[in-house]
């Protein structure tokens, strides 16, 4: 009976320690992966039994087995005798216990993995062999320890334990985790990325933008004010002749109609960088020309059968193009040193991805390899060697396709999308022309969509519908339905969105957005939001800011939706031009009762301040955010906002961002999601509020949750079969749990206790200040001479007064400048005597003077303070943990 019940505990030990993991994934994908040689049909049989049993406890024996099996079908495999061949790559898992770290936080032991040949990224395809993980008893106080990765289709993949290397086969590009947890209540994590030639590839064309976009850093110039009115002039004469050319047609008419959003954000640009030498509009001419380019493609493409017949002249020896040259020599001329040194070293990580990514194609003739090879390359190399060349845009549009390879790359890229039944992705051969979605698309297969585009995507627009079809928005039944219904399954889909229409336009077009770089707070990371020094340094402002104001009486609430209306007419009388417009405002306005949307606001309440009527004055809105909850209420995205520029030095804009996260939290949310983070003035504020992290970090977070939420429902009943139904069906999102975020007043008093991160930055703070104190202490024990220092002084000073007194009378009778000679010289003996410790007695009388004299004692152990912070405040800076600086820089002070 005894044995009887301690196997159950056993067993609910595990289930226990497993749980805590996530939802852990046992099963034959779980398998294929740590036994990527064994056949399947050995995994299916093995799987069913594995955790088949009435505990449902692994069996030791069918893991040792399998193990067995994959060594010996990997070792066939390597030398040719049959199976696929992987390539593999050894790293050793380190769990290392820091001193004086609490017990049962994820703070006590770090884990980290130290791969082979060093820190590169793994690729995709590589089967991992990690050492040091326990084996299948524990061992090394690591009983009951389970092991899990986490993938970036939001899957946790149990592994299990054996004696050996776990093998785990990385198929997947982008992010993933490994757990591991243990018996006590511990669960320890470490990030890493799967990359490839063609995500690096990618990763470094975006990032090359994102440097080349915003490298003017203020220093305006006569010659860019010059370029910049030229290339106004230019835009008008083009976009004239357009006109006449292509209004022939119906058909030309519309796809003229395409180019004017660009061609509006491009004139919008460029007149504020005429008007206010702004680095934010200097900064969108470029990104500008990049979306006008691609709609000129297109429209060159279909010209002949628009009525505009072929261009006379080319793109690239147009007026207009050569006025964008001179205006990005110009811009580029006036930035800085530093600045554009940065843009050249990502243009040589580009020239050397692109190299890699070109090696690694099959197929020599295709498209892309001879654009690369033939066309570009050269000019981008001539760009980063030759000081007098200019780097324009259009050369990098031209590794994207044009004419009609452009339409033969976008519709590669469609097809190749999908892969059969039930939408498994296919990984893309390289990156697109132009990337879109179709609202007819299943659920499942748009996401299979996203798994590809976080690989190979270039910029972060997707057209949703098509070039000559795109998705409109307008609030107008019963369209208005389909529109909220795209929305939320793009939000649970990982996207972010934006509109596109003239602002008098009764309707406008909708761009998913799924940026590189992701500024996000997972709301249970208060612990990794804090290792960072920004973002510390904006919390304990922020929390300065909010004491302030209320010892001048101030009082800041929080309340959602109380003046939607309100908000969106501050909303657009803070940004004036605008991407949220009428069309979109009215949809907003029916999502609205339901949650679907909202606005959270931030009010400054004034003490006693009264009107010239004597009436009390009402509350001042200085800060709001709009967005939405979605996917069973673990999100919220935000999509736009904006505080009162008059209210700056109260910071609203981070005190509400603070607010809201620390309310969602308190409504069970997991993620508080600004969208896509990059260089541009604009979005400086994000990574001191969030979390900036890899669009494939962010997808596999979501999935998670999403994957876990679905689960919970699924128990419940409460689950839709939306998977299967298209993006634009109201059944294909989950729900969106707009039923947690209350509408009205939520904090009526914001203190610090209602913002996020304070009372883990309060702790953290505690920790330190303890640590130091500790330190200090250490510090000063250090300084204090020892014991047998202290006699070897004590024995000097007697041998000293036996001399000075026989010597006595031959002193007084000395001329005084021997008496002066005798006082500034006094006698020394012979040979060094010794202390009981081995120490010279001058050392040691060098010690006890120093205890004499009080002056000279408290200078030294200010010195030796000064040093110790120096070093301690630089070793934290550097990311070391509180307990290893102290003891670093204690050495270092002992040392001296």
């Amino acid at each position: 009976k005894r044995e009887r019940e301690g196997r159950t505990d056993r067993v609910a030990s595990n289930f226990d320690t497993m749980a805590k993991l996530g939802d852990v994934t046992h099963g034959h994908e779980a398998l294929r992966r740590q036994f990527p040689h064994v056949e399947a049909e050995a995994l299916e049989l093995f799987g069913e039994t594995l955790c088949g049993g009435p505990s449902g406890e692994p069996d030791s024996e069918v893991v040792t087995a399998l193990a067995d099996m994959q060594l010996e079908a990997q070792e066939a495999a390597s030398r040719g005798g049959g199976g696929t061949f992987l390539p593999t790559r050894e790293c050793t898992v380190h769990l290392a216990s820091e001193s004086g770290a609490t017990s049962g936080s994820d703070a006590a032991q770090r884990l980290s993995v130290e791969f082979e040949g060093g820190d590169d990224p793994p690729r995709v395809g590589t089967v991992l062999l990690l050492k040091g993980l326990p084996g299948p008893d524990g061992g090394k106080g690591k009983d009951n320890m389970k092991v899990a990765m986490a993938i970036p289709t939001g899957e946790v993949l149990s592994m299990e334990l054996h004696d050996g290397p776990i093998r785990f086969w990385m198929c997947d590009y982008g992010m993933h985790e490994l757990r591991l947890a243990d018996a006590s209540g511990d669960v320890f994590r470490y990030r890493f990325m799967a990359t490839s030639p063609l995500g690096d590839f990618a990763a470094a064309m975006d990032r090359f933008h994102d440097s080349c976009d915003w490298v003017w850093d203020g220093g305006w110039t006569e010659e860019l004010e010059e370029a910049t009115m030229e290339m106004l002039a230019a835009l008008d004469s083009h976009f004239e002749a357009m006109e006449v050319a292509f209004t022939k047609s119906p058909m030309g008419s519309m796809m003229m109609s395409e180019l004017g959003p660009a061609r509006r954000k491009l004139e919008t640009s460029l007149a504020k960088a005429l008007e206010n030498h702004d680095a934010q509009a200097v900064g969108r001419v470029y990104g500008a020309v990049r979306s006008l380019l691609t709609n000129q493609s297109l429209l060159d493409t279909f010209s002949p059968m628009l009525g505009g017949g072929a261009s006379a002249v080319p793109l690239k020896d147009s007026h207009l193009y050569q006025s964008v040259v001179a205006f990005e020599k110009a811009r580029f001329g006036a930035a800085s040193d530093a600045k554009r040194a940065e843009v050249k070293e990502a243009l040589s990580t580009l020239i050397l991805a692109a190299d890699a990514h070109v090696a690694e194609l099959d197929h020599g003739d295709g498209g892309f390899v001879v654009r690369w090879r033939t066309q570009v390359r050269e000019t981008l190399v001539q760009m980063r060697d030759d000081p007098d060349a200019t780097i324009h845009p259009l050369p990098f549009q031209q590794l994207r396709g044009e004419g009609g390879g452009y339409i033969a790359d976008m519709m590669k890229s469609m097809c190749d999308s999908f892969g059969g039944p039930g939408g498994k992705a296919q990984r893309a051969d390289t990156i697109e022309g132009l990337s879109s979605l179709s609202p007819q698309a299943t659920f499942m297969e748009a996401q299979a969509k996203v798994t590809r585009w976080a690989e190979s995507l270039v910029d972060e627009c997707i057209s949703f519908g098509s070039p000559v079809a795109p998705f409109e928005v307008h609030g107008r039944e019963p369209w208005v339905h389909t529109v909220i219904a795209s929305m939320s399954s793009l939000l649970s889909l990982g996207f972010g969105y934006v509109t596109q229409g003239a602002a008098d336009a009764p309707t406008s077009k909708l761009i998913a957005l799924i940026d590189r770089d992701r500024a996000t707070l997972p709301l249970d990371a208060e612990e990794e939001f804090l290792e960072d020094r920004r973002r510390r340094d904006r919390l304990k402002d922020v929390c300065r800011v909010v004491r302030a104001a209320r010892k001048k009486g101030q009082r800041l609430s929080l309340s959602v939706s109380t003046d939607f209306s309100g908000s969106l007419k501050a909303l657009r009388e803070h940004h004036g031009e605008h991407w949220v417009g009428p069309s979109l405002e009215a949809v907003w306005e029916r999502m609205l009762p339901d949650q679907r949307v909202c606005a959270f606001e931030l009010w400054l309440h004034e003490k006693g301040q009264v009107d010239a009527s004597e009436a009390v004055t009402p509350p001042k809105l200085v800060a709001a955010d709009f967005g939405h909850p979605h996917t069973h209420g673990q999100a919220y995205y935000v999509a736009t906002r904006f505080f009162d520029r008059e209210y700056r030095n109260l910071q609203p804009g981070f005190i509400l961002a603070f607010a809201e996260a620390a309310f969602l939290k308190q409504a069970g949310f997991a993620f508080w999601d600004l969208g896509g983070a990059d260089k541009s003035p604009m979005m400086a504020y994000k990574p001191q509020v969030a979390i900036e992290m890899d669009r494939s970090d962010f997808l596999r977070r979501l999935r998670e949750r999403a994957r876990a939420a679905a689960a919970t429902a699924s128990a419940t009943g409460d689950a839709a079969a939306g998977q299967y139904a298209s993006i634009s069906d109201p059944q294909a999102a989950p729900p969106a749990g707009g039923a947690r975020i209350p509408k009205g007043e939520v904090f009526a008093d914001i203190g610090e206790d209602q913002l996020w991160g304070s009372q883990a930055l309060r702790a953290r703070e505690e920790r330190t200040r303890a640590a130091l104190e500790a330190a200090q202490k250490a510090a000063k024990h250090q300084q204090k001479p020892s014991k047998a220092a202290r006699k070897a002084t004590k024995q000097q000073q007697q041998q000293q007064k036996k001399p000075a007194s026989e010597s006595a009378a031959a002193t007084i009778s000395a001329p005084p400048a021997e008496s002066k000679a005798a006082e500034a010289t006094p006698a020394a003996p012979a040979e060094p005597l010794k202390g009981s410790d081995g120490a010279s007695v001058g050392e040691a009388a060098a010690a006890g003077k120093a205890a004499e004299s009080p002056s000279s004692a408290d200078a030294a152990k200010a010195l030796a303070r000064q040093h110790f912070m120096t070093v301690f405040q630089q070793l934290l800076a550097e990311g070391v943990p509180q307990q290893d600086a102290a003891a670093r820089a204690l050495r270092e002070v002992a040392s001296r």
